[in-house]
């Protein structure tokens, strides 16, 4: 665990850097991944000392590829990937850098560990219902367009579906099956010649400008612009 603590890489985790922070890409280590459309990196120390309990030694935002991989068998840090929406506050290289991203990073990891699955819970019926239920979301994500239908088809009270998905996953039910359908139709936005009103119809939005808002508020993008940000990449 002393390794762990002290050498954590942060991926996802500040999410704009300026531009003097940033490394000449032929000095920049080889463990990240290649598949990468676009990305702003910071380097601090990538030799962190081994008297400090903890230290972050780079970090910042990446826009993944479709062939995306994590492969970390050579990763000599351990990571965190925080995915978030914004711009960020930014970074600035001043003395205090270092020190300003621990600060974040154990804020960051004190959130992880506040919104964690409540100890000594993952075995009572109530999570095997969540999970029951939580499943059903995915499998049937295409069809489902409500909570009540979500509710009536996992034989549950709606106010309790509620409740559990707000103890168990910090969402509602519906929150979670609209974020299903919105990463679906990131993906297929992606192919080629593929039509915004075609997805949406898949994903049961009749109205195309419901599902360009509903998309938008999800990727940050309406599903126009997620088209020609792709195609730039």
């Amino acid at each position: 665990m002393d390794d762990l603590a002290r050498k954590l890489h942060i991926l996802d985790f500040i999410l704009a850097v300026g531009h003097s922070f940033e490394m000449k890409s032929e000095l920049q280590p080889d463990f990240f991944s290649i598949q990468i459309a676009k990305a702003n990196r910071f380097y601090l120390d990538l030799c962190p000392s081994t008297d400090v309990a903890l230290a972050v030694v780079s970090g910042g935002r990446e826009h993944c590829a479709p062939d995306y991989e994590v492969k970390r068998s050579t990763f000599p840090f351990w990571g965190i990937e925080f995915v978030a929406q914004g711009r960020g506050n930014g970074l600035s290289e001043t003395p205090f850098s270092g020190r300003v991203c621990v600060v974040l990073l154990e804020y960051l990891l004190l959130k992880i560990a506040e919104t964690a699955i409540p100890f000594g819970t993952s075995g009572s019926s109530s999570f095997s219902t969540y999970r029951r239920c939580r499943q059903w979301i995915e499998d049937h994500r295409f069809e489902l367009v409500s909570l009540e239908e979500i509710a009536a088809q996992c034989h549950v009270d709606p106010a309790y579906l509620c409740r559990l998905f707000r103890r168990f996953d910090h969402q509602s039910p519906y929150q979670y099956l609209l974020r299903l359908k919105m990463s679906h139709a990131a993906m297929r936005l992606q192919v080629p010649g593929t039509a915004v009103k075609e997805v949406g119809e898949e994903l049961g939005f009749a109205d195309p400008a419901h599902f360009s808002r509903v998309f938008k508020k999800a990727e940050g993008l309406s599903p126009a612009q997620f088209v020609r940000f792709c195609r730039r990449c």
